[in-house]
């Protein structure tokens, strides 16, 4: 669930890593997401008792939230790894929080790595698997994607210019950022995992027309996770 705080941005007083770790204070995001009004959505609750907004689209039914999950289905802990330099020596799974900061969590979910996507013990909740490359081309009508279909609209979380954004399919996607083993991205971009195994991931940003960057197998970088009712 949500933490409630005042909706004025505060700012975090740990430091934002990049790869030359300079000290950058960023804002928390506001609470209130902004989900299309015309979609009706449903929830669901993952093994931590997270509830999310669900959503239907060509007859696939997705999470229209981040993954916050902290345990794998069989209710192992998936580490919190928060060290770059540990983080970028990984073979395992993990996850972490943009900036090492819950509370960006709480609103923008939180980010793992490849290993995690691919374990056998599976983050996504039971009755639900990581969206594959199937449920992903489902929700485009035609290709080149245009990614504006699923970017939450208005710059309650993007930064200007939010390009193209309509939500019609109700996904809501956010900024999220990505860890590379530095936090990178926040409130600039967005970043899935194409099939759902750590490799072919994309991205898309605000500052154009939305459309799909394509950035290859890496499974160090962490990411949002949105999963797909099986």
């Amino acid at each position: 669930m949500f933490i409630l705080f005042f909706t004025t941005l505060f700012i975090i007083s740990c430091e934002e890593e990049n790869d030359n770790n300079p000290i950058v204070k960023i804002p928390l995001p506001d609470p209130v997401i902004n989900f299309n009004p015309n979609v009706t959505y449903g929830t669901m609750t993952d093994i931590d008792g997270n509830v999310y907004k669900t959503f239907t689209n060509n007859g696939k039914t997705w999470m229209a939230e981040n993954l916050k999950v902290t345990k794998y289905r069989n209710g192992e802990v998936i580490p919190n790894v928060k060290d770059s330099i540990a983080w970028n020596n990984l073979i395992t799974g993990a996850y972490c929080d943009y900036n090492n900061e819950p509370l960006i969590s709480e609103v923008f979910g939180r980010l793992y790595n490849g290993y995690a996507r691919n374990d056998s013990r599976n983050i996504a909740p039971e009755g639900w698997h990581i969206a594959n490359q199937s449920d992903w081309y489902s929700l485009f009508p035609s290709i080149p994607w245009n990614m504006g279909l699923i970017k939450e609209t208005d710059t309650i979380h993007w930064k200007n210019p939010n390009t193209g954004a309509t939500n019609e399919t109700g996904f809501t996607a956010l900024p999220t950022g990505i860890r590379s083993p530095g936090f990178k991205s926040i409130y600039l971009g967005c970043y899935y995992d194409e099939t759902g195994s750590g490799s072919n991931l994309f991205s898309f940003a605000n500052n154009g027309t939305g459309h799909v960057n394509w950035m290859g197998t890496n499974p160090l970088a962490g990411i949002p996770v949105r999963c797909v009712k099986d």
